[in-house]
């Protein structure tokens, strides 16, 4: 059975924009000629940079099981939007753009312990919405996201998707509470998925989006850096779906040896190697920066 038919229509459309995908030139290695993989880029000028940020809710259930304070998603948001957020004040000294997405906060993911995240309709829906990311123009995108619970996500997202233990997917926390996240991820489904089925079965609204803005990033041939966890599981759904799908995308940096090894899967090494802090979106908005140093002088 073809992929197309393992869906609905929800799905068909983002299949059918995958298999029609600009060709891009090659252009190997993180040097700043990759950004010429922009068609209007020759040589590379950057006037247009924007980061795009991704926060979302999950079910009550993998936010106790990921052990974060309650309403910390709605006070990165809200940092975010007012401009006191680190992200945001290296935005404004630096003269990138900022876009903060908020993905229905007040109405979490389903329980994906119990059984699917999104509706097929929801996720491409919300594929469709991260799409926005590059509506008014953008000539480097970074993307990054957050929600409590979103690295358990992303671990059961993986290992759908990629197979393999727990662990390869997942920095567990210290003690009992590691010990829960380990037993509550493995009943899970391991390997084989379809790409898409696993993205609405596993990954939440920010990693739907984040997959939507990648594609169109690539439709548009923006290049694009992404950071954290649920970047690169989006990242690793659209690579599985079509190998050319993240030609123009190149990573920040890593922290933990989880997304070292989805890191090492997708073939991408990070740009910085400096502890760049946890706020959602910090090292993308420190390598976009660096890359307009490199690039405008």
């Amino acid at each position: 059975m073809p992929p197309s038919a393992l869906t609905g229509l929800p799905f068909d459309d983002i299949r059918a924009l995958l298999r029609d995908l600009p060709p891009l030139p090659t252009v190997a290695g993180n040097s700043p000629a990759w950004l010429a993989a922009a068609p209007a880029a020759s040589p590379p000028r950057l006037t247009r940079p924007v980061v795009a940020l991704f926060i979302a809710s999950h079910h009550p259930a993998l936010r106790a099981l990921a052990g974060h304070a309650a309403g910390e998603d709605e006070a990165r948001l809200h940092a975010l939007q007012e401009g006191s957020d680190p992200a945001a004040r290296t935005c404004a000294a630096q003269g990138l753009g900022l876009k903060v997405f908020e993905l229905a906060l007040a109405h979490p993911a389903g329980d994906l312990l119990t059984g699917p995240s999104l509706a097929e309709a929801d996720c491409a829906a919300t594929m469709a919405y991260g799409m926005e990311a590059v509506a008014g123009g953008a000539d480097l995108l970074g993307l990054a996201g957050f929600a409590i619970g979103g690295d358990l996500a992303a671990a059961a997202l993986c290992r759908a998707l990629l197979g393999g233990n727990v662990d390869q997917w997942l920095d567990p926390a210290e003690g009992d509470q590691g010990e829960r996240q380990r037993a509550a991820l493995h009943p899970l489904p391991e390997g084989g998925l379809d790409p898409l089925e696993a993205l609405r079965h596993f990954g939440g609204r920010e990693m739907a989006a984040l997959a939507g803005a990648i594609l169109a990033a690539r439709l548009h041939q923006v290049p694009v850096v992404i950071e954290g966890m649920a970047a690169l599981a989006a990242a690793a759904v659209l690579q599985a779906l079509e190998p050319s799908a993240i030609a123009h995308v190149r990573l920040a940096r890593v922290h933990g040896a989880s997304q070292e090894r989805l890191a090492r899967h997708l073939g991408l090494t990070p740009l910085i190697a400096i502890d760049t802090g946890d706020g959602p979106g910090q090292g993308a908005v420190l390598a976009l920066a660096l890359l307009k140093l490199a690039v405008n002088g």
